[in-house]
């Protein structure tokens, strides 16, 4: 008996210590019932919910989202503000010593920006440490091998994740608020694991402006019977666009999260969007960006493909991967990250953008089943913003955990990826980009400079002698020297490929060459800045430059302008098709200007055509000072001369209106004004519906960038049914009207606005449109001769390419040369008729001819380059023989006044500067436009002519 109960006793304390180990590490945590209630309620399907995120641990002294908010994440009919977000992390933060808040920076609109991190205490009260050994791994040159075998096993990985980019997809701000508190509290081997091994980094609002906003609308929304009023401005400048800003770095949010990246030195970026059902993991189905090193790739799939079979082994639908986004463009936020040796990587998972329960019917492409997507989403659900939270979670949690598994590995491959770049860019071409020093827009290359000194990138100068060859050596003459093929005598800066962001500098200087066999992407293909900034640059491929004498820039370039010493009563400033030269004249109001109208030399100086004039005999000395202090700043010369001899008009300053749209997102025009305030710019803003009420004499230049909407919809405006929809300022929604506002989004200007706005150019103002926007003028009758071409064949998105002067003596044209690279995407495709009369145009005299070319007839100034095998710079071009050749900047008289109609997009993404000068020429010429306007050409008779 005494050896059976002792048997017995051993098979209890088994079976208690099996059961220990079995048992869900949450059983042994006192779990918070009532949060798991509320789960299980605002889950509509028990398939979207699992064993990870159906519980929430409890704590005696950290409260959970339902503790502080009165909800749980994900809860129905519920959107918090970014500062009740950041007010329960930094209450997470002081009362668990697991968590840390750091600011990083502010908004447009002054709304702070926060970071949270979580991990064990311990690695928290050491994170300086962690965040240097991170840092050493990111520049090998730096380090030994023995040291990087040393610093490795002790670093941690850091997983960085942005969420609530994208103000429109609510829900995950939402879901860190309980991830961070999970990650904080949670006591199972999983969450003690991800806190011991790696550091979760999270920006939990990553958009502060637009997240206020979007809070707004659905609070207008749940007040007024359901009717959401759209989300017209998410930042301050721009909507969707800002998950686009990682080669101009115009935003402040892509700043700070840039500015945080190259502080910690994140081993991974995870961004958390939501658009399509029910979880995509990004993986890149291709061309991906030939820069990116192959183990890139290889993790964004070994991440990719945890996350999908973590999620369906626990049979939640529609988890895949693959089939969405292609790899090849690194203007994305989290390419901060896979431009610099990290992996960025993101999530789409099926937001409703409100916080209600809601049915949802997939179309048949979203619920087919494919090899990357076996398990599919069904083709009708009720769908809840908790269900995104729990996909969203899992797929989080399941990562987290991968990584804190194999964090020796990604730490290995981060070093060996900022190794390989180093060793790279020493054997392999190109070597280098050489970016002379002194340029017809030396200028432009400061502010290119600069901006790869902001991305981190290193850049060299040299005022030595600097000489390479890229051609191959003729082997044929073996006694022939190798004689190099470039020279250049007065200095150059020098950015060299063996640098740990090799691949960063390949994919913003050099050119893309998408490759034919794959269809395009929806956003840009092509972007290579030296282009679009008109900065003459040199890829090298020549090893021996890396040998060249430089030094190693420790600054960012301050240009100032230089002042002429022999005191003349004439300044002049040469017109180099840069915005300082617009700047200068537009931000000195009272100074009185003048253009020349051609280029002329002095003291074997060429001055460019559009230079500016400055009598300075009638200035006053204080005035004086404004001249030169403004030019000095704005890195000006000034040369002391006499009154060239060439003819001249008055620069008179226009009266400028920047024009947006209520019914579509006014993003386009978001970019314009970004632009235009960097730039200092003035204009008044506002929207079409304002044409209804404006004095056409109000304004000299209406400028209409492009707008998504068709004309009609601009005029008319969208159904009046139901109540008005305000976009205002109240006490229910502080953050609206902060832009602009409007007792109803649903108008358009009305027949009066178009006639007011016919009225305007008629008499003389100026119209400028941008872009699709061309189409307004057209369709409203206000233009002749010119229409936009149906094209079949052509494709394009997002390019660079070459584009010739016509007319050079046009006042747009001032100071470029006869060719310059520009951005075009898809259309509009212009054609301009010539013809002059009509069928039986042999009845009409000459002088009626005359008449109405002047009258009615559009300028062209710039087309598209005639050949189209020579038309594409960078990026992607089929059908190119229906671009080839059409006009690209197009003057058409309307009365006293013009429309002028660029098919590029002049101000793009903040990359577009080199196009600037266009716009500004128009601007400082907007009343002398017609100045040498060309002769009628003498060749349009029809054939039947010969019959007279």
């Amino acid at each position: 008996m005494g050896l059976f109960m002792k048997s017995l006793s051993r098979l209890t304390l088994f079976a208690f210590l099996f059961c220990v180990m079995i048992i869900p590490a949450r059983a042994q945590q006192k779990m918070d019932t009532e949060y798991a209630k509320k789960i299980k309620e605002y889950t509509t399907q028990s398939e979207y919910l699992n064993d990870m995120v159906d519980h929430l641990p409890a704590s005696a002294d950290i409260p959970t989202p339902l503790d502080y908010f009165g909800t749980i994440a994900g809860a129905a009919d519920t959107l918090h503000y970014t500062k009740q977000i950041y007010d329960y992390m930094r209450t997470l933060a002081e009362k668990s010593p697991r968590v840390m808040v750091r600011n990083i920076g502010k908004t447009e609109e002054g709304r702070d920006m926060i970071e949270v991190f979580i991990a064990d205490a311990s690695t928290l009260d050491n994170i300086d440490t962690y965040r240097s050994y991170l840092n050493q791994l990111s520049d090998p040159r730096s380090l030994n091998k023995k040291q990087s075998e040393e610093i490795i096993p002790k670093a941690k990985p850091i997983y960085y994740l942005t969420a609530g980019l994208h103000s429109t997809e609510t829900g995950s701000p939402e879901m860190v608020t309980e991830l961070v508190y999970r990650l904080a509290v949670g006591e199972s081997d999983m969450i003690k694991n991800i806190r011991k091994n790696i550091i979760v980094g999270i920006s939990p609002v990553t958009e502060p402006d637009g997240r206020d906003r979007v809070v707004d609308i659905y609070r207008w929304r749940s007040a007024n019977n359901n009717v959401t009023p759209n989300l017209t401005y998410w930042g301050h400048y721009v909507a969707h666009d800002n998950n686009r800003d990682a080669y101009g770095l115009a935003l402040n949010l892509t700043n700070n999260i840039l500015d945080s990246y190259l502080h910690w030195k994140p081993t991974i970026m995870h961004d958390l969007h939501e658009s399509i059902p029910f979880l995509y993991v990004q993986t890149g189905k291709g061309p991906y960006n030939p820069y990116f090193d192959a183990t890139t790739v290889d993790e964004w799939n070994k991440l990719a493909y945890n996350d999908v079979n973590a999620l369906t082994r626990r049979d939640m639908p529609g988890v895949w991967t693959w089939g969405f986004f292609n790899g090849w463009a690194g203007n994305y936020l989290v390419w901060i990250a896979n431009n610099r040796n990290s992996i960025g990587r993101f999530y789409e998972t099926f937001g409703n953008s409100i916080p209600q329960t809601v049915e949802r019917h997939l179309s048949k492409s979203s619920t087919s089943t494919e090899w990357y997507r076996m398990n599919p989403p069904v083709e009708e659900t009720m769908w809840s913003l908790r269900d995104n939270t729990n996909y969203m979670e899992t797929g989080v949690l399941s990562t987290l955990d991968y990584t804190a598994i194999h964090k020796q590995e990604f730490l290995e491959n981060f070093y060996r990826r900022s190794q390989k770049a180093i060793t790279d860019g020493k054997n392999k071409a190109p070597y280098a980009f050489v970016i002379p020093k002194h340029q017809r827009r030396s200028l432009a290359t400061v502010r290119l400079i600069n901006l790869l000194r902001e991305n981190g990138i290193e850049v060299h100068e040299t005022n030595k002698k600097l000489s390479w060859f890229n051609k191959k050596k003729d082997v044929s003459d073996k006694n022939k020297e190798k004689k190099a093929d470039h020279t250049l005598t007065d200095g150059a800066y020098i950015v060299r490929m063996d640098q740990p962001y090799r691949t960063l500098v390949g994919t913003l200087l050099d050119v893309q060459n998408f490759p034919d066999r794959y269809d395009a992407p929806y956003d840009d293909v092509g972007w290579t800045l030296p282009y679009l900034y008109q900065v003459e640059s040199f890829k090298v491929k020549d090893p021996s430059i890396l040998d060249a004498d430089m030094k190693l820039l420790d600054n960012d370039l301050q240009p100032r302008g230089t002042i002429a010493k022999k005191r003349k009563s004439i300044y002049l400033v040469n017109n180099t098709t840069e915005s300082q030269v617009a700047m200068l004249r537009l931000q000195l109001p009272d100074i009185p200007m003048q253009i020349t109208e051609e280029s002329f030399t002095i003291n074997s100086t060429k001055y460019a055509s559009g230079s500016l004039v400055i009598n300075t005999d009638n200035l006053s000395d204080d005035e004086k000072a404004q001249v030169t202090d403004k030019a000095t700043e704005l890195g000006l010369d000034l040369t002391g001369t006499s009154t060239p001899d060439v003819a001249m008009h008055e620069a008179n300053i226009p009266r400028v209106a920047l024009v947006h749209t209520w019914i579509p997102t006014p993003q386009n025009a978001g970019w314009w004004r970004l632009a235009f305030d960097k730039l200092g710019i003035p204009y008044d803003y506002l929207s079409m519906q304002d044409f209804r009420d404006m004095d056409p004499k109000d304004y000299d230049v209406i400028i209409l960038p492009e707008t998504y909407g068709s004309t009609a919809d601009l005029v008319q405006g969208t159904s009046k049914a139901g109540p008005a929809i305000p976009w205002m300022k109240t006490e229910l929604t502080p953050n609206l009207g902060l832009i602009d506002q409007t007792k109803d989004q649903r108008e358009g200007m009305g027949y009066k606005g178009v006639a007011n706005l016919k009225t305007f150019v008629e008499q003389g103002g100026v119209i400028i449109t941008d872009a699709g926007s061309a189409s307004i003028p057209i369709d409203l009758g206000f233009t002749r001769h010119i229409s936009i071409q149906q094209t079949r064949n052509l494709e394009t998105h997002g390019s660079v390419f070459k584009a010739e002067m016509v007319d050079s003596t046009s006042p747009i044209a001032y100071g470029y040369p006869d060719t310059l690279g520009i951005y075009f995407r898809q259309n509009p495709v212009f054609s301009v008729d010539t013809t002059v009369g009509g069928r039986d145009n042999y009845m009409d005299p000459d002088w009626l001819k005359d008449a109405q070319w002047k009258e009615d007839y559009p300028r062209v100034v710039m087309r598209f380059r005639k050949n189209s095998h020579d038309l594409l710079m960078s990026g992607m071009l089929k059908g190119g023989k229906e671009l080839a050749g059409t006009p690209a900047v197009v003057d058409v008289p309307v009365g006293k006044g013009h429309v002028v109609m660029f098919a590029p997009h002049t101000f793009w993404r903040w990359q577009t500067h080199g196009s600037h000068g266009l716009v500004f020429n128009t601007l400082l010429n907007w009343d002398d436009l017609r100045t040498n306007w060309p002769e009628r050409p003498r060749k349009e008779e029809n054939e039947d002519n010969s019959e007279e």
